[in-house]
């Protein structure tokens, strides 16, 4: 019976984070498409086949450090330092 539960809330994610996904293209366009196809890229070939080829390290840091840190537009009109800096 717990099976079933944990299949239910694992169809309930993949159903939920794909309908904000898609509100995201819809709202951003190809871009938000782009990271979102990268994005479950990563997620769902780290372990195979990426990481028995030597490329599950490259996968990490590319989604972390370019991926997640990468800048925004807000970037190029706001500054992140505060004020009295």
């Amino acid at each position: 019976m717990k099976l079933k539960r944990l299949d239910a809330a694992v169809i309930f994610v993949i159903l939920f984070s794909t309908a904000i996904g898609a509100y995201l293209v819809y709202l951003r366009g190809w871009p938000a498409l782009l990271l979102l196809g990268l994005g479950a890229f990563f997620v769902l070939f780290y372990t195979w086949p990426l990481k028995y080829i030597g490329l599950g390290e490259v996968a990490v840091l590319l989604v972390c450090c370019l991926l997640y840190t990468s800048p925004s537009p807000r970037d190029r009109t706001r500054s992140r330092m505060p004020s009295s800096a």
